[in-house]
């Protein structure tokens, strides 16, 4: 058996044949297809295989990303479709991969991976849930007090693109992504997985437009039952009433019974609008993933934010220092014991800093601090 290591180009249909058989076994959908941007030719070295006799048999996939977060730039890993056919699993390969994967990220100075999954691999790996993100759900009532403002809801298309680009570049936290990508996520929210009667069970992209103008878009993934109709908010930019006014166009065009949806605990005119609606609101971790650092020196990512909560005397003075399998958070010449890896993770991330033991004096600096922004994996679930 060869791995870890990675995937060749004339191994990709092998690679295609072990994720569809782990996680699209119904042949309803393909992997793929589903992700365009993470298992493609140009992405081979991200996409770490054990092979046994020219068959992938076990599989990691990630993407690398810049993201800018409320004016920091930070280097995101997404990781996820990790795959083991099931007559090679118990032997170790998935942890192997893992630790294999971590080492290739950061060859290529990742700073955070964020995982799509919650397994223990992931958690006796350190990654913890964290992030932070507030769920809401609207019923027909809510949406119903949305205006709908003269505005039109139109299935986005390619000559989107440059508007789909500006909208999202005015969104404080986001992945940056280039035209290709975004080419790549348009002909994803096409597909129509068997068995699906659009729009339900469907995936598409909505531009909302007032006077010929693109003013915000969303992404909305319809459920499949036609009895009690529920759609999913999987991202959305530009401006935010819009938004709901736009859902609301939908939810009297297909019948929508509830939307829900996320988003960043900082969006404050989101919060007032859901708020003003009679929406439900509820605080949550991200939803459905791990994460943790990988570099070290990952509060240098976050200078700006360290000057406007702290000040700019403490750039540079602050960082994470392990001894042995402990990890401190140090400001100067004071220490604090963060503890284990998934703890500290769940400090920077989390809300763990409000259980973060030490003299005030010590610990009253990261109180200030943490935690620290992040962002919602939006389109880049993967």
């Amino acid at each position: 058996m060869e791995g870890p290591r990675a995937c060749r180009p004339e191994e990709l249909d092998g690679l295609r044949t072990l994720e569809n058989t782990v996680f699209r076994s119904n042949g309803e959908s393909c992997m793929f297809r589903e992700f365009p941007t993470l298992f493609h030719e140009s992405n081979c070295e991200r996409l770490r295989v054990f092979v046994d006799r020219g068959q992938p048999v076990s599989a990691i996939a990630y993407v690398s990303r810049p993201a800018i977060i409320q004016g920091n730039t930070l280097r995101i890993g997404s990781l996820g479709a990790v795959a083991t056919l099931e007559e090679y699993r118990g032997r170790g390969l998935a942890t192997a991969l893992l630790e294999d994967t971590f080492a290739q990220m950061r060859r290529e100075n990742v700073d955070v991976v964020l995982i799509s999954g919650q397994r223990g691999l992931y958690q006796r790996a350190g990654c913890a849930i964290a992030g932070h993100e507030m769920r809401f759900s609207l019923d027909g009532s809510a949406l119903a007090r949305a205006p709908e403002r003269g505005l039109v809801v139109e299935e986005a298309a390619d000559v989107d693109i440059s508007d789909l680009i500006a909208l999202h570049q005015n969104e404080p936290s986001r992945f940056v992504r280039s035209p290709w990508e975004w080419q790549q996520f348009l002909s994803v929210y096409r597909l129509t997985p068997k068995g699906a009667e659009p729009p339900f069970g469907v995936r598409r992209l909505w531009v909302v437009h007032q006077h010929d103008t693109a003013i915000a878009y969303f992404v909305l993934s319809v459920g499949r039952d036609t009895t009690n109709p529920t759609a999913y908010v999987q991202e959305f930019a530009g401006d935010r009433a819009a938004v709901l006014s736009g859902l609301t166009l939908l939810k009297e065009r297909f019948g929508l019974r509830t939307v829900n949806g996320s988003y960043l605990p900082s969006d404050r005119e989101m919060n007032g609008l859901l708020t003003g609606l009679g929406g439900s609101v509820q605080a949550s971790s991200i939803g459905g993933h791990r994460m943790s650092f990988l570099n070290p020196d990952i509060l240098r990512r976050y200078d700006l934010w360290v000057t406007e909560r702290l000040g700019m005397e403490f750039v540079g003075e602050l960082n994470l220092v392990q001894s042995d399998d402990v990890w401190y958070l140090t400001s100067g010449a004071k220490r604090t014991v963060a503890g284990s890896l998934e703890t500290t993770n769940a400090l920077l991330w989390g809300d763990a800093v409000r259980d973060l033991k030490g003299d005030d004096a010590d610990t009253g600096v990261w109180k200030g601090l943490l935690p620290l922004p992040f962002l919602l994996p939006g389109m880049n679930y993967i």
